[in-house]
C-alpha cells in the first residue's frame, strides 16, 4: 500500500522556495486518475493540496499527483522498457538529479523547471521520454498502484539528491524553435555576464525574505551602466522564468539608479543559491578569480 515515508524523503529534497509553490493534486486510491467530482477538472484550484494535505492522503492510503509547471518542477517520465535507450539521449550532467522508481520499474527524473515545454522524445516512432513540465502530472513518491511487472506498486525515491536545474537548451529535442530572424539575447556586461546573475535568467530560484533574484539582476544592470531599454528586456526575460516577477527587476533597477548602488552583492547571491539547495557558481566567477589573484603571494 502507500508509503508516506517516501513522500517525506522526496519533499525534503525539494528546495524550500520551490516547495512552497508545488502543485499537488488528489489521485484516487490504487489508481492514476484524479480524485475529483465527475465533470470537474483536476486543474480547478479547489483541488490543490498543500504538502501537509498530500501527506495526510498518503497516510490514509490514497494517492497524490505532482503537477509539472514552468514555475516549479519538470519531470522526465521514462517507462521501464525504455530506460536504457532513453539514458543514452540524456546529457551526463542531468543524470545526477532526484529520481523516483515507478511501480513498474520506470523512472521519474525531477528537475527545477526553467521553461521546459511538454515536448516528448520520440525516436523511431517510440516515445522514449514523456516530458511533464507544463500542466502534466505524475504520481508522487509514496503513492501505490498495483504493479503489472512484479514490483510492489509503490513509487520510491532511488536517488535522494536535490533536483537539478533544467532549461530547454539542456534537452536538444525540447528546445523551442526561435522565431524566424530572431537572435538570442546576449548580455556581455561585466556584471550581467557573471555566472550567478546569468543563471537567474535561466533557472527559477525562489526568492527568500532577504535575497531577491530581481534585485541582483537590477544591480548588475546598473553596475554595467545599462540603458532603460535593456532593463525592460531583462524584466521580460525574468518574467519568463519567474512569472509575474519581471516588475521586480524594473523597480529594483530604478531604485539602484536613484541610489547609485553598485555591485557588491556576492554574499546575497551565495545565500540565494544555497537557500534553493544549489551550489553557487563561484568557481566560474571572474570576480572571484581576480580576488584570488590579488591575495596570492
Amino acid at each position: 500500500m502507500t508509503d508516506p515515508a517516501q513522500f517525506r524523503v522526496w519533499l525534503g529534497l525539494i528546495p524550500e522556495g520551490i516547495r512552497d509553490k508545488l502543485l499537488l493534486i488528489p489521485i484516487a486510491r490504487c489508481d492514476k486518475l484524479p480524485d475529483v467530482r465527475p465533470g470537474d477538472s483536476w486543474k480547478d484550484p479547489r483541488y490543490r493540496l498543500t504538502p501537509e494535505q498530500a501527506l495526510e492522503r498518503l497516510e490514509a492510503g490514497k494517492n497524490v499527483g505532482v503537477v509539472g509547471t514552468k514555475g516549479t518542477l519538470a519531470v522526465l517520465d521514462i517507462e521501464r522498457e525504455n530506460v536504457l535507450e532513453a539514458e543514452r539521449h540524456l546529457p551526463p550532467d542531468l543524470k545526477g538529479t532526484l529520481a523516483v522508481r515507478t511501480r513498474n520499474g520506470g523512472l521519474h527524473l525531477y528537475y527545477l523547471n526553467a521553461g521546459v515545454p511538454n515536448r516528448d522524445l520520440i525516436v523511431g516512432g517510440r516515445r522514449l521520454v514523456e516530458v511533464r513540465a507544463d500542466w502534466r502530472y505524475v504520481l508522487a513518491p509514496g503513492s501505490y498502484v498495483p504493479s503489472e511487472a512484479g514490483g510492489d506498486g509503490v513509487y520510491r525515491v532511488v536517488n535522494a539528491k536535490p533536483p537539478l536545474p533544467l532549461s530547454p537548451a539542456l534537452l536538444p529535442w525540447a528546445e523551442e524553435e526561435r522565431p524566424a530572424g530572431g537572435e538570442p539575447v546576449r548580455f556581455e556586461g561585466a556584471h550581467l555576464s557573471l555566472p550567478c546573475v546569468a543563471k537567474l535568467l535561466e533557472v527559477p530560484l525562489a526568492d527568500g525574505r532577504k535575497y531577491h533574484g530581481g534585485k541582483l539582476i537590477a544591480i548588475a544592470w546598473h553596475s554595467d551602466g545599462g540603458a532603460e531599454e535593456m532593463l525592460r528586456e531583462l524584466a521580460r526575460l525574468y518574467d519568463r522564468v519567474q512569472p509575474g516577477r519581471g516588475r521586480w527587476v524594473l523597480s529594483w533597477g530604478r531604485w539602484a539608479a536613484r541610489k547609485g548602488i553598485r555591485w557588491d552583492h556576492c554574499a546575497e547571491a551565495v545565500s540565494l543559491y544555497r537557500a534553493n539547495g544549489m551550489l553557487p557558481p563561484c568557481g566560474l566567477c571572474p570576480l572571484r578569480r581576480e580576488e584570488d589573484a590579488r591575495v596570492r603571494p
